[in-house]
């Protein structure tokens, strides 16, 4: 009987550990892309920039100046973004096997910037997820809370993770302020990481207003 409870141990342990070095290796892939990415973006701006210099000192039209302050603006915002999403990926804190545990911290964490409760639920049994599928999955979370955190108003907020028919449903709610008229115009670049995430899991994030009040943001994913 000892034998036997040691091997399952030394077996769960050794999971344990096959499934961290996978996380430490996607995590690797997508910093790696990001920041390839962001290098790009940088570049662009650069060229964009002495393309602006010297429409400047050739005084050509304001028109033909001004579009290429605009382009350099949209270069900028996406490099930020990116730079945000790098900066987001180097900071997961994976080490706990459970999935369930780092959403629950990241949930712990929020709850204290905003300084009000957010509810956590989570039914989706053990090890189902993937590597891949639970880094997204935390990063969307964590941008939704950060978003409540940011701009909500918020007096209660909540997470609901569940299983229902082979599908991962997630809903983030909080009791804020509401959806602005236009996220781009306030800032929200969490939004995009958020779209960005959810294209990684083949779905997509969808943000509606609540009934009662608030904001839901809302996506289910097959495993």
């Amino acid at each position: 009987m000892a034998d036997i409870i040691s091997t399952a141990i030394e077996l769960d342990q050794k999971r344990s550990s096959e499934k961290r070095l996978v996380i430490v290796e996607e995590r690797a892939v997508i910093a790696r892309e990001l920041h390839d990415s962001l290098a790009q973006s940088l570049s662009y701006l650069k060229v964009q920039m002495s393309l602006l210099t010297r429409k400047m000192q050739k005084q050509l039209p304001q028109e033909e100046v001004e579009e290429t302050i605009e382009d350099i603006k949209e270069g900028l915002s996406s490099a930020y973004l990116q730079l945000r999403e790098l900066l987001t990926t180097f900071r997961l804190k994976l080490d706990d096997p459970a999935i369930k545990n780092a959403l629950s911290a990241t949930v712990t964490e929020f709850s204290a910037k905003c300084q009000h409760k957010i509810e956590f639920t989570y039914q989706v049994p053990d090890n189902y997820l993937s590597a891949n599928q639970e880094i997204h999955l935390l990063q969307i979370v964590r941008e939704a809370l950060s978003n409540i955190h940011r701009h909500a108003k918020a007096t209660l907020a909540g997470v609901d993770i569940s299983l229902k028919e082979n599908k991962i449903v997630v809903k983030i709610w909080d009791n804020g302020v509401g959806l602005p008229k236009s996220t781009a115009k306030h800032g929200h670049f969490g939004v995009d990481i958020m779209t960005e995430r959810a294209i990684s899991l083949n779905t997509q994030v969808q943000l509606s207003a609540r009934a009662e009040s608030g904001t839901l943001v809302s996506f289910e994913f097959s495993h």
